[in-house]
């Protein structure tokens, strides 16, 4: 809440919450009403389609975005199919930089596959490509 005692009170929670308002008047008497907001998070996954690692600073890393993502694997495949990346953990910590065995990837078209857990245990996985651009 923004504030708990003025008129216009902002709200912004987090997580399904239930707020109870108390009022009285001069006289003592005393109401009371409650309001349930309930939080509804849907599962989101964005992939994009494209990304330089040119260590310029922007979209040097192939990284999925999303909301309500608990646990992600990413593995990364080469036009012969060979995995040359795979990792597990969250979203901010899964990311590829564009390389393999410590060496910039050619340009090109690679596979991704992602296998994503959301909060609600709910699982999706998530096939397609990836161009690296320099």
């Amino acid at each position: 809440m923004s504030c708990t005692d003025c008129a216009a009170p902002t709200a912004q929670p987090a997580q399904t919450t239930l707020y109870t308002v108390q009022a009285s008047d001069n006289f003592g008497c005393v109401a009371e009403a409650s309001a349930l907001v309930n939080i509804i998070r849907n599962n989101v996954i964005v992939v994009p389609n494209a990304f330089s690692p040119n260590g310029d600073g922007n979209n040097d890393v192939f990284r999925l975005q999303g909301t309500n993502v608990k646990t992600i694997t990413l593995h990364v495949y080469n036009r012969w199919g060979n995995n040359i990346y795979t990792a597990t953990g969250d979203l901010n910590s899964v990311s590829w930089d564009g390389s393999y065995n410590n060496a910039a990837v050619e340009i090109g078209v690679y596979v991704f596959q992602a296998d994503i857990t959301y909060q609600d245990g709910k699982t999706e996985m998530l096939k397609g490509n990836i161009t690296v651009l320099r």
